[in-house]
């Protein structure tokens, strides 16, 4: 544009177009010298105006001033904003009075030395965060502080004295119009030589941006407080005045310089900002955004095949892998944010968000320390990656003057790589990427060599000198082309030399997949061709997924079995498939909904449901219900358990009061639920897997819904019921609601009982009780495998499918009474007993198979429970069928948990070890003799060490130790009796823990009574007394008051006095590993932890 020329009229904004949001004084700005120095605007390009979506409008025809990646990188670098990274004010006001410490009261001001002594004696010195610990080191940080629950504000005045400060703050950091909330942190006092040298700080609260520091009235020198960001440098003198604030984002590095004298008095607030509200915007008027826009189009107008398919932006700040979305970023960061957003929503590119990292490895200087030396040192600033410690503040400790600190001398080798990215909400698209220095829009270098590193370093390995590696990492917007976005991200996937295995390319996959599905979503109804493109990407990603694995060699190992996914099913987050699934029914891919739907596995969100009746009631094709019945039928099939399928088909069936709907689509509907129903039905009560009680519910629930209740029930449930193929928790539920459903009138009570006494001698004549499942069992099934398991497969317990099938004490209790009620007198006249009787034998059939595990929290309690039951129903103490059951269960969990006292024995004959070499073979001749107690053993070291791991390998009972006054030195191997004992004081831990259980008795029942007696019969002192569980040298005698209590004051056994219980003979001290002794005035050294 010619010098004499005015400047052209910006065109007229659109209604509705992104750019005509209302500035603000977050609005960015252009530098308007750079403005004026674009080519001129000709006639073509105002022809293009009027089409948004035209990449040759405005100024695209017009080339480069540069090249692409300068023009767009100081295009970008030109966005600008209100505010800094950091602000010092003074404060005019005096802050109110009314700080009150705990232990000391109120706190004057300005601060004097008598209550800054008294503050010092309540306070503690300040730790920090390095790497993932928390420490204190008062050559890093030398401060005491007290914490926010240590102090409180009793002057009304104080809330409004902090928001004027919040409200300069917001004014100082440029955020406008989102409410700043500051949360009390820590009271810090900075005495002479106090300090902090440089750190960043961690995010403490959720939606944590920056840190706010008010400093109290007390004399001072020193304590500047010294800030850098992007290479600008601040200092901050607190001393000069009487109260001020300082305030900065938590990426922003700063040190507090010694105090000099007097005592520097803070108090320190963590500031954040909603992370779900929208942040104000920073859109551009069309004109400020001419250079952007005519970048931006110069590039997408590029051919597919020679254009850059990815670019990258540097950002100011620093964010974690937990907190970089758009709403999250800071000042101009957030400003290019959302110019980019809206940009690449009308040109045509995707924007996200990126972690970036770049590694040198090379050698270094050595430090001195050890030469085998291998350690991480966490430099990083900010603890970028959720690394660092969370509590304190990050001591980065990577460069400066730290002297742990290890300068490359010379680099080998050079790294990229894209750690993650994330969409503009912070949901994770893909990770581990390939990086090319040559897309990132600034000079790699300069944007990497402003962070500091963290490293890891290694001492002299080997041949080898001293090395290190250094990762610095930093935070970048990406931008990729709309219509080659699918190509970037599968080709940079299968390039990805980071993930090792197939899991993490799935992983990758699954990202992917859930962002080209909401993506797809977003952009149906303004750009459906974006939005088309997208789904394809979507279809492509889905069908890689589903493939089935490679061919599995002959005998499969567990690493292929991990990586072909072959241990875990391949399905999707349920959201993402919800969101892909919506998309191909609003774009009539029914032959991918059909093949999503069958591959959900449970993951598709019922509430989808709800979705697909919406769209259609609001269909205007004739044909929509009959094209997605398959696709429904395939969904309600994949939910594992009846609830899911009743619930999903229930939110999409029509009730009879709803309005809008055709007949013929209500009636198709319907007949769809209803055959949907019964072939669902019929899959739960005729499949292998176990239902559960919340199956039981569901089924009478349907029955419910059915015209006539109990014929539903009568027809179509209880003649599929099966004691072996539904668990014992679907019988006792569904005949406790179908109890409760005849109690309350809802289904006749006679129906009911019939139904009930059917269902109830099915099941006890054909359950197998002894399976019954709790929680507790299930807890410890699930720990006992996880401590079998290499991978801790059971670390969370049982699942919420296997807890499906435990029942609870009060449930079995619940189902007993009932029984009793329900029985007739023709049950006892046709000889089959009542059914309560029936239950009692069941049980007496299953107790040798019962768990002992269970016996502890289940079956003892249920003894102890069914006695006043016993009671209230007149049952005989004495009847024969109750006394077997009390007298097996006790007996069985006597004999089985408590197990038989150990036997000592003075016999020095041992086992033989596993091997058939020479030393072995006169070790093991020694191990037999019934007279030799010590063996000697003169090999040399190789040779002793074999036959110390032989004999711990084995546990063999004896002790070995080296003699060193003999060449070769002597393995001394002495025989012990430390296993009677370890296995004397095992049965001593078990038997007091039975007589823990046993005390239920004494706590439920009077000990007057005599209910126990009749129960037990003839067999009370012994179970009571526990005296099978003695060996015959140390029955115990059980005193009248030992049986009326229950047995817990039995008298506990006396271990032969062979040895103490430690093991050793008595008085003798045990041996400490590795630590030399006398024997007979030679030099011993235990060899156990050689």
């Amino acid at each position: 544009m010619a010098d004499n020329q005015q400047p052209q009229e910006p065109p007229a904004v659109q209604e509705g177009n992104v750019d005509s949001a209302p500035r603000s004084a977050l609005q960015t700005i252009t530098n308007a010298s750079f403005v004026n120095q674009l080519p001129d605007v000709t006639e073509e390009d105002r022809n293009h105006e009027s089409d948004p979506e035209s990449v040759a409008s405005e100024l695209s025809s017009n080339g480069y001033k540069v090249n692409l990646m300068k023009d767009l990188c100081e295009a970008l670098d030109n966005v600008k904003v209100a505010g800094s990274f950091a602000s010092f004010r003074p404060l005019k006001e005096t802050p109110p009075a009314g700080l009150h410490v705990d232990g000391i009261g109120p706190i004057s001001m300005p601060l004097h030395e008598t209550q800054a002594r008294q503050l010092i004696s309540k306070a503690r010195q300040a730790p920090f965060g390095k790497g993932s610990e928390t420490v204190v080191d008062t050559s890093v940080r030398n401060t005491w502080e007290l914490d926010a629950s240590q102090f409180t504000f009793t002057d009304p005045n104080w809330p409004g004295y902090l928001q004027s400060i919040i409200n300069d703050v917001a004014s100082d950091l440029g955020i406008i119009n989102s409410p700043i909330r500051a949360e009390i942190y820590k009271m810090l006092l900075y005495e002479r030589g106090a300090m902090f040298k440089s750190h960043t700080d961690t995010e403490k609260v959720p939606g944590m941006f920056g840190t706010l520091v008010v400093s109290l009235p007390s004399a001072h020198q020193g304590g500047d407080v010294v800030v850098k960001h992007c290479g600008e440098k601040k200092t901050f003198k607190t001393s000069d005045t009487t109260q001020s604030f300082i305030t900065w984002y938590s990426d922003v590095h700063h040190e507090v310089l010694p105090v000099e004298s007097g005592y520097r008095w803070v108090l320190t607030y963590n500031l954040a900002l909603d992370p779900k509200a929208v942040r104000p915007s920073a859109g551009l008027v069309r004109d400020e955004t001419r250079a952007l826009r005519h970048t931006l189009r110069k590039w997408l107008r590029e051919p597919v095949e020679t254009r850059k398919s990815g670019l990258y932006y540097a950002l100011d700040h620093e964010y974690t892998e937990a907190s970089v979305r758009l709403n999250n970023l800071k000042t101009r960061d957030l400003a290019v944010g959302q110019v980019l957003s809206s940009l690449g929503k009308e040109l045509g590119f995707e924007v996200f968000l990126t972690l970036l990292e770049k590694e040198e490895m090379g050698s270094c200087e050595w430090d001195g320390y050890d030469p085998w030396d291998r350690r991480n040192r966490w430099g990083y600033r900010g603890g970028g990656w959720g690394e660092d410690s969370e509590e304190e503040d990050d001591y980065g400790g990577g460069g400066g003057d730290d002297k742990s600190f290890h300068p490359l001398e010379d680099i080998c080798d050079t790294t990229y790589s894209v750690k993650t990215v994330r969409d503009l909400e912070g949901r994770k698209v893909v990770e581990s990427l390939p990086l090319d220095a040559d897309d990132m829009l600034q000079v790699s270098e300069d944007v990497f060599s402003a962070v500091e590193p963290k490293e890891e370093y290694e001492g002299y390995m080997g041949n080898s000198g001293p090395q290190a590696t250094h990762w610095y990492r930093i935070s970048a917007i990406l931008l990729v082309p709309s219509d080659s976005i699918s190509s970037f991200f599968n080709n940079n996937n299968e390039k990805d030399t980071y993930s090792y295995s197939t899991t993490s390319k799935e992983a990758s996959a699954r990202s992917l997949i859930g962002y080209f599905a909401r993506a797809t979503l977003e952009y149906m109804h303004s750009h459906k061709d974006r939005a088309t493109r997208y789904f394809s990407a979507v279809v492509e990603l889905c069908d890689r997924y589903w493939s089935p694995p490679p061919a599995a060699p002959e005998r499969p190992s567990y690493t292929y079995r991990m990586y072909s996914g072959e241990t875990k099913p391949k399905l999707l987050d349920g959201k993402d498939l919800e969101s892909a699934i919506q998309a191909a029914i609003l774009l009539g891919n029914f032959e991918f909904l059909e093949k999503a739907c069958s591959k959900h596995g449970g993951a598709l969100p019922t509430t989808f449901s709800a979705w697909v009746k919406n769209w259609l009631k609001t269909s205007t094709s004739d044909s929509a219900f009959r094209d997605i019945r398959k696709g429904l039928t395939s969904a309600v099939e994949q939910y594992p358990y009846l609830p899911e399928q009743l619930q999903a088909v229930r939110d999409l069936t029509p009730s009879p009061e709803e309005e809008g709907w055709s007949v013929e689509l209500r009636s198709e509907i319907s007949e769809w639920a209803d055959d949907m129903l019964k072939s669902c039905l019929n899959t739960s009560l005729t499949a292998d897997k176990e239902i559960g009680s919340d199956d039981a519910d569901t089924m009478i629930d349907m029955a419910l819904m059915a015209p006539d209740p109990s014929r539903f029930l009568s027809t179509s449930v209880v003649p599929s019921l099966d004691p072996a193929r539904q668990s014992i928790a679907f019988f006792i539920s569904f005949l406790a609601r179908l109890w409760g459903e005849g109690a309350n009138g809802t289904i006749p009570y006679d129906n009911v009982k019939a139904i009930y006494i059917t269902v109830a001698k099915k099941f006890i004549a054909g359950a197998d009780l002894s399976k019954i499942k709790t929680e507790t069992g299930m807890k410890i099934d699930h720990n006992k495998r996880r401590r079998l398991s290499y991978y801790g497969s059971a670390a969370n317990g049982p699942t919420a499918d296997e807890l499906r099938t435990a029942i609870s004490l009060d449930d079995l209790l619940d189902f007993y009474s009932t029984l009793i009620r329900v029985s007739t007198k023709e049950d006892n006249e046709n000889g089959d007993g009542d059914l309560a009787t029936q239950l009692i034998t069941s049980l007496n059939a299953a107790v040798p198979r019962l768990p002992v595990d269970e016996m502890h929290d289940f079956w003892l309690p249920l003894l102890w429970s069914l006695i006043p039951l016993i009671t209230a129903n007149g049952i005989p103490y004495t009847t024969p069928l109750y006394q077997s059951l009390y007298r097996s269960i006790l007996t069985r969990y006597i004999n089985h948990f408590v197990g038989r006292q150990p036997v000592s024995s003075n016999s020095l004959i041992r086992p033989r070890v596993r091997c058939s070499c020479g030393d072995c073979n006169l070790l093991n001749q020694f191990l037999e003799s019934p007279t030799r107690s010590v063996g000697r053993f003169a090999v040399n070291k190789a040779r002793r060490q074999h036959l110390h791991n032989k004999l711990d390998g084995e546990r063999i009972d004896c002790t070995h130790l080296s003699e060193r006054n003999t060449i070769p030195h002597t393995l001394v191997v002495t025989k012990t009796f430390r296993a009677h004992d370890q296995r004397m004081k095992a049965w001593k831990q078990r038997k007091a823990y039975a007589d823990g259980r046993f005390e239920m008795f004494a706590k439920t029942r009077s000990p007057l009574t005599p209910e126990l007696r009749g129960l037990l019969g003839e067999e009370y002192d012994n179970i009571m007394g526990m005296r099978d569980a003695y060996s015959e040298t140390a029955t115990p005698t059980v005193s009248s008051s030992t049986s009326a209590a229950g047995g817990t004051s039995a008298a506990a056994p006396t271990p032969t006095p062979l040895e103490s219980s430690s093991g050793n003979v008595a008085g003798t001290p045990a041996p400490v590993a590795g630590v030399k002794r006398s024997r007979d005035g030679v030099d011993v050294i235990d060899l156990t932890e050689d």
